[in-house]
């Protein structure tokens, strides 16, 4: 509702072209306002700062190692439990949890309880230890109903990392074929696809490949293309509106 709000806010002032951050939102504005200019630009990452290669942290946690990065708030979206529930499937996987919140000692007790300390940790880092975090872990889940931004879904697999995540719209416009999409509210389709993520070969990096889609080098050419097309646009009718004066006069 907060979104949508938002949404119809900006397209209320009318504006020449709406830039829309994932396909969602984009049918979602043209739904309101279906003579708007939409375009879709997602945000982006460095791809030289998050590679699979470098230092990773030392977690302790053993291996395969899966990375869930949240806000431990239990009242919203992210979920969070229902990855713990799947994992608690894997007797040999480990759960990073990344993140800080009002929730977190909920979160821990219920780490503790399913997997145990020596299975699962929440820490939270400075956003410039992250691709260090990504590199420890073998992949990357989220439980989240959706994700807008994506950022840690792309971050991970610049990083490296697959994806296991709900299966939605946005999700599979992110994820691409760097992933397995899922019911998360079934823990046991949940915990089998995590399992077959981490026991598949991602073939020629499909993860850090599909990242690339989203460097800030193509997402700057993508803002200045659509800079560009509406520059001209205003041009021209600029121009048609002065020869019609002309042309009266």
């Amino acid at each position: 509702p907060h979104q949508e709000k938002n949404l119809k806010r900006n397209l209320n002032l009318r504006p020449n072209r709406l830039i829309a951050l994932n396909p969602l939102v984009a049918k979602q504005a043209l739904t309101i306002a279906p003579n708007q200019i939409v375009e879709t630009i997602p945000f982006g990452i460095d791809p030289t700062e998050f590679t699979p290669e470098g230092k990773a942290i030392t977690t302790g946690l053993a291996k395969p190692c899966i990375l869930l990065v949240a806000n431990l708030d239990r009242h919203n979206d992210q979920r969070i439990e229902l990855a713990i529930e799947a994992v608690a499937r894997l007797p040999q996987a480990s759960l990073l949890i990344c993140g800080e919140g009002a929730d977190r000692d909920y979160f821990q007790q219920l780490g503790d309880r399913l997997l145990g300390r020596e299975r699962c940790q929440i820490r939270s880092f400075a956003y410039a230890q992250m691709p260090q975090v990504y590199r420890s872990a073998n992949l990357l889940t989220s439980a989240a109903e959706q994700a807008p931004y994506g950022l840690k879904y792309v971050e991970a697999m610049a990083s490296g990392l697959p994806i296991v995540t709900t299966d939605n719209e946005i999700s599979r416009y992110l994820v691409g074929s760097a992933g397995i999409f899922c019911d998360v509210t079934n823990p046991d389709e949940y915990a089998n696809s995590l399992k077959r993520a981490l026991s598949r070969h991602w073939y020629q990096r499909q993860p850090r490949q599909n990242a690339l889609r989203f460097s800030w080098h193509g997402i700057t050419l993508l803002y200045y293309q659509a800079i560009l097309k509406t520059v001209t646009a205003n041009i021209h009718q600029f121009v048609l509106s002065n020869l019609h004066d002309s042309v009266e006069n």
